[in-house]
């Protein structure tokens, strides 16, 4: 099982809103190379659609959201870190 998550994730390609969902939760810059401030912009103008989900907490599909998208990055470089 770790090596099939091995491969997947060592295939993954990531993209810009990987990115921009990671250092929105984690309120860094860290990927910031990884994307410009108009795809940013973009990501932030599509995530305001969860305001159309009303009877929600918005918070907490926010952060859901950008779980969703930032997951891949930290899974790729946990992927980095092993060595099988």
């Amino acid at each position: 099982a770790a090596l099939m998550d091995y491969r997947i994730h060592a295939a993954y390609r990531l993209y810009p809103n990987n990115y921009i969902a990671h250092d929105l939760l984690t309120g860094t810059c860290q990927y910031a190379n990884h994307y410009t401030e108009e795809q940013k912009q973009r990501f932030l103008k599509n995530a305001e659609r969860l305001q159309e989900f009303q009877n929600c907490n918005q918070e907490e599909l926010r952060q859901i959201l950008l779980g969703i998208y930032a997951n891949p990055v930290d899974s790729k470089e946990e992927q980095k870190s092993l060595t099988l």
